[in-house]
């Protein structure tokens, strides 16, 4: 409240994955998992509002398709939503962990429209806030002749051409579960580099 100026608080991100303690997954699953969430994400939002930091805009994010989100009807999520109301931003979270996990899983193939389609699609019908991709990335890869530098490519012209909503992206810049930094290669920053002088990325205010 005292800062003034806006903040993005993107709370309980990726709710519907089974890797945070405040998951559905590990709250209940289908007996009142999501209903759990949205009750701690509406008392902390009300908390903010009762004493007036109205400067703080809610960033609602699942995760999209992955081995670890459960595709049982339960973990739709449509049934975390908490209402037009509670949500300022639309959040989207997604990765291309192919081929192998650190932990030795292997893991499929994800171009942008498999991380991002259908999660674009149904948070969509949900509420018509901004999107913002606030996490993804890839490692390096060969598949069917394509590169992490091709996945780049792909990603911001899909971003242009076919996802209009999204106003603001995130890319997990850093070496942690794999290499997901855009500078992995020369490559894939010449690739990064060259997709953002596009006009389209600007940041306007």
């Amino acid at each position: 409240k005292a800062f003034g100026s806006k903040v993005l608080i993107r709370f309980l991100h990726e709710f519907n994955g089974n890797w945070y303690v405040w998951s559905g997954n590990k709250n209940g699953r289908e007996q009142g998992g999501p209903e759990k969430v949205i009750r701690v994400w509406k008392y902390v939002v009300d908390k903010f509002r009762e004493v007036g930091a109205d400067n703080v805009k809610w960033i609602w994010n699942p995760h999209g398709p992955s081995t670890d989100v459960s595709e049982e009807d339960w973990n739709d999520i449509a049934n975390y939503w908490p209402g037009d109301e509670y949500v300022d931003w639309i959040g989207m979270d997604a990765y291309n962990w192919y081929p192998k996990d650190p932990w030795g899983g292997e893991r499929p193939f994800r171009d942008f429209d498999n991380c991002f389609r259908k999660l674009y699609d149904d948070c969509s019908k949900l509420g018509d806030q901004p999107i913002m991709i606030a996490e993804f990335g890839s490692p390096e890869f060969e598949y069917e002749g394509m590169t992490k530098s091709d996945w780049i490519k792909d990603a911001f012209s899909k971003m242009k051409t076919d996802y209009p909503r999204i106003k603001m992206f995130v890319w997990f810049h850093i070496n942690k579960e794999l290499d997901w930094r855009i500078n992995s290669s020369t490559e894939a920053l010449s690739s990064f580099k060259g997709a953002i002088q596009d006009t389209y990325f600007v940041g306007r205010k």
